[in-house]
């Protein structure tokens, strides 16, 4: 194909022979569609593109072409709307010719294709896999399935979905219960032969349907969505149909199909005994109810419910479109460039469709940060998962940021010509300094209240209470005698160890008479020696049954209905002789606020006590490595603190994340108890968030990648 001077002289080449034009409803908003067999693709068209392809002729230039179509339909066709439509259809690859010829057709071909790292990229999010072609099938075995889509059928499904919400609900506790307990590997596994067995007759509630109405299913297969497998069913045909209803019933009878399933499933939950039957149904019932609900129902991403809102709002392609209508909206706000609208559409359309927008791009950035962690955590290597994290942000975040600043770069010279540039620009300075300046600000920290010295008074064997000399309250003084005890057993056992080493000590008197003591000479010193330490430590136990204060305080926490001739267990804390030389405050710092607090930093304390006043604090120190347990049970995540911890039966509890130990003063005033739990409010050195954020960032990436 030649061209002269101007677009005017171009030959225009003839459409493709094999395409078909499909008319679509009257009210729809491109009512005509052309139909690409060889992609099994769909391009919708307005009423005047369709006149213009229906006296469409090849051979002629676009001049000539103009006049034939103006004289054809008896108004004026520009050569100009003939070019840019003739531009479209060679994009979509509609004209016999390629524009430019075939050898340009192959060039741009090449330039397209990508290499194996650029086609991972791109595809590993989701990736198709056909595996059968099920028209046939569908067409053969589709008067069984009208048969469970007739009325008779639906209202029996409507009819048990309801008993089966009701009889659940009159059995919510175990119902609810088995939920939990099944958030196991066994549950796992369960769950994911559910998905299976649902998803398959979902993905044939969209083929029969699309069947029914008479369209082609051509293909379905597995598909895998961030390398979870998934089944999709290519229902491209449900295009032509002219029914809006019809439409949206293909998309939607997947769901219907899932919840028809669900509701069975619940009603047979309600009657089955325990078993593995029951276990099934539970399984069905719940993934059915939360994929259809939860999930296929969004229209926030393409899946159902997606095609159901398109088709309500009668908009296709509304992702992309209400993307366009976004970056329309954002730069009208920012600059008031008074470009035109992309659509035709009412305000109040315009406004409903911004605001869905709106609603995709932040569930995507939080869809694509989940999909990072789960891309960064399936990895192996700790580093190539911060890779393809990376990756993920860069592409799929960061990518179309750049994309739409580059396009306002590009319209630097209108932008600047316009006043709400200057206000836009202030604003977005004052952001910048926001972000940038330091800022004084505070950091809250779990911690306790206690005494600077406390005794924790606990029997070192088992006893029995002779003498109880204290009450909650008493002062008492360094050496006071609190209580006696009592314990047959010590005395029993320092009674045979007695006799034990009176025995050895007449062997050794003996020895010059006796042969074999003679021999054993040296034995029976060494076992005399041991006696003697037995016994010291029986009597030094003996005496610790005497419980003195080690310190000058008061009593406290002294065990409940404690009296004369109780047994007590070992290790049983009697008291607490809490010392009157002051408080301290103690509590552990997260890593990312650790840089914030420094020795000297003024703060409050405030206790969970609501009638306890707060009490000014003062940093004296803090750990310079991060602790290995939590030794202040109080703050501890099982005890009901705020520090997450895992448990280990021989370290005790072990931190989750890296947490610092800081000790504080403070001029609190003697309190009733022991310890107060609390928090503690730090004056922190003043940052910026923009350093606050980068300086978590690298700990992240430092602390993730296993250097």
């Amino acid at each position: 194909m030649t061209t002269q001077s101007g677009p005017g002289s171009i030959i225009v080449p003839a459409l493709r022979e094999d395409l078909r034009l499909h008319r679509r409803a009257a009210d729809a908003e491109e009512p005509w569609l052309i139909y690409d067999p060889i992609a099994h693709r769909y391009h919708e068209i307005d009423e005047h593109a369709f006149n213009l392809l229906q006296n469409w002729r090849g051979g002629l230039g676009l001049e000539a072409l103009a006049a034939h179509i103006s004289g054809q339909l008896h108004e004026e066709a520009s050569a100009d709307d003939l070019y840019q439509l003739m531009l479209v259809l060679d994009q979509a690859g509609l004209l016999g010719e390629p524009l430019g010829g075939w050898r340009s057709a192959y060039r741009h071909q090449q330039d397209r294709r990508r290499g194996p790292i650029s086609w991972l990229l791109h595809n590993y999010l989701f990736i198709r896999v056909p595996l059968f072609k099920p028209d046939d099938f569908l067409r053969e075995t589709l008067p069984i399935a009208r048969v469970f889509a007739s009325r008779t059928m639906l209202l029996i499904l409507f009819l048990l979905g309801i008993a089966g919400l009701f009889l659940a609900s009159r059995q919510f506790d175990t119902f609810s219960h088995t939920f939990l307990y099944f958030f196991s590997l066994e549950g796992a596994l369960g769950y994911a032969c559910a998905l299976i067995f649902v998803k398959i007759f979902h993905e044939l509630g969209h083929a029969y349907m699309a069947k029914h109405f008479g369209c082609r299913v051509p293909t379905m297969g597995i598909a895998f969505l961030v390398l979870a497998p998934v089944l999709y069913t290519d229902v491209t045909d449900a295009w032509r149909l002219q029914s809006r209803r019809q439409r949206m019933l293909v998309s939607g009878a997947g769901m219907m199909v899932e919840l028809a399933i669900a509701a069975i499933a619940t009603f047979l939950w309600a009657f089955l005994p325990d078993g593995i039957m029951r276990s099934a149904c539970f399984f069905i019932a719940t993934a059915s109810w939360v994929l259809s609900l939860v999930i296929n129902l969004s229209p926030l991403m393409r899946f159902d419910g997606y095609y159901l809102l398109s088709d309500f709002w009668r908009i296709s392609n509304l992702q992309p479109r209400a993307f366009a209508i976004l970056r329309w909206s954002i730069r009208e706000m920012l600059f008031n460039l008074q470009a035109p609208c992309p659509e035709e559409w009412t305000s109040r359309r315009r406004i409903a469709v911004t605001f869905y927008a709106l609603a995709v791009c932040i569930y995507r950035l939080g869809l694509f940060i989940g999909i990072a962690l789960v891309v960064y955590h399936m990895t192996q290597v700790k580093l190539l998962g911060i890779l393809l994290f990376a990756v993920e942000i860069l592409w799929f975040v960061v990518r179309p940021v750049t994309s739409e600043i580059r396009a306002w770069w590009d319209l630097r010279g209108k932008i600047r010509q316009r006043r709400r540039y200057q206000v836009s620009a202030g604003v977005a300075a004052i952001l910048v300094l926001l972000v940038a300046i330091p800022w004084p600000h505070r950091v809250e920290m779990p911690a306790v209240l206690e005494p600077v010295s406390v005794q924790r008074i606990a029997v070192p064997v088992a006893a029995q209470m002779m003498q109880i000399m204290v009450k909650d309250g008493d002062h008492v003084r360094q050496g006071d005698v609190l209580f006696t005890l009592q314990s047959p057993k010590l005395s029993l056992d320092l009674q045979k160890a007695t006799t034990n080493r009176d025995l050895a000590l007449l062997r050794q008197s003996r020895r010059v008479a006796d042969q074999v003591d003679r021999k054993a000479t040296l034995v029976i010193a060494q076992e005399i020696s041991s006696i003697a330490e037995q016994m010291a430590g029986l009597r030094r136990l003996e005496r610790e049954l005497t419980i003195r204060a080690s310190v000058d305080g008061v009593i406290q926490d002294m065990l409940p209905h404690l009296h004369v001739n109780r047994w007590i267990a070992k290790g049983q804390e009697l008291a607490l002789v809490v010392a009157e030389d002051g408080h301290q405050v103690r509590g552990y710092a997260p890593e990312d606020l650790v840089a914030a607090i420094k020795e000297g930093a003024q703060g409050q304390f405030i206790p969970d006590e609501p009638l306890t006043p707060k009490s000014d604090v003062r940093i004296v120190s803090v750990s310079a490595g991060g602790v290995s347990i939590v030794e202040l049970p109080y703050l501890s995540s099982t005890n009901g603190g705020s520090i997450a911890v895992n448990e280990d039966k021989h370290k005790g509890a072990v931190p989750v994340e890296a947490q610092y130990q800081f000790l504080m003063s403070t001029t609190a005033q003697p309190v009733t108890l022991p310890v107060l739990r609390g928090v503690v409010r730090v004056d922190a050195t003043p940052e910026s968030v923009f350093s606050s954020v980068a300086r978590r960032a690298v700990a992240v990436l430092i602390r993730e990648s296993g250097f």
